[in-house]
């Protein structure tokens, strides 16, 4: 555990020298260049933030992939649906990610007092956002316990809000796009072998399927020139 620590550490402080060194005005650029009350981030700012990025932009997408599966190949009617109009994929994929998000929420601090739904909050204050909460909030989401392809305005909180937004939201939007049009394409007898999905917490209110069996029925292999 010690050398795999020691060989992510030397990977992301050696990915951090050539961003600085080859300024190609992305993300990572700027994440380097970046000042904290006027100091500049060091190494261990760099290997904290760069690992949390990794393991955010992992977990949580395996996890949306995992809900996704569930979701779609345990209701055939469904599967049927999407394989007949695929232009509905984006619809499942902003649905599984509203009812079943990878993470149910976050602490924020609150930097001036202020007060919701009657409760004050004093400035300084710890709360927590509960982003699974607010996506199944009855008053923005019709039977919101239910998976429904053509829910109208699916404005759910799974990726944050404002200055907050996960900035992977789009990779993972594409992820599981491209994951779902797949194994349509594959394996569209694809079944899902469980009554119930079982959910896991790990850190930080991380929520994932440890096992998710399925069954399938395998296709030749396909081959691409190149």
């Amino acid at each position: 555990m010690r050398l795999l620590r020691a060989f992510v550490v030397a990977l992301l402080t050696a990915i951090v020298g050539c961003v600085l060194a080859f300024f190609v005005g992305d993300y990572l650029t700027r994440l380097a260049n970046v000042q904290v009350d006027g100091r500049p981030l060091d190494d261990n700012d760099y290997v904290v933030l760069l690992s949390a990025f990794l393991g955010a932009g992992h977990h949580s997408t395996t996890s949306a992939m995992a809900s996704l599966v569930y979701e779609v190949f345990s209701k055939p009617d469904l599967r049927h649906e999407l394989k007949r109009n695929p232009t509905k994929i984006s619809n499942a994929i902003e649905e599984t990610l509203r009812l079943r998000p990878p993470f149910y929420g976050f602490f924020r601090r609150a930097t001036k007092p202020t007060s919701m739904s009657g409760v004050e909050i004093p400035e300084a204050s710890d709360v927590y956002v509960g982003w699974a909460a607010a996506n199944r909030d009855p008053k923005m989401f019709e039977a919101p316990g239910e998976f429904r392809l053509d829910r109208p305005g699916n404005r759910h909180l799974t990726f944050g809000a404002g200055i907050h937004t996960c900035p992977g939201a789009a990779l993972a939007r594409m992820e599981m796009r491209v994951l779902l049009e797949e194994l349509l394409r594959r394996v569209a007898d694809l079944r899902v072998a469980v009554d119930c999905p079982v959910y896991q917490f790990g850190g930080g209110d991380y929520s994932f399927m440890a096992t998710l069996p399925v069954t399938f029925t395998p296709g030749t292999r396909e081959r691409t020139n190149g």
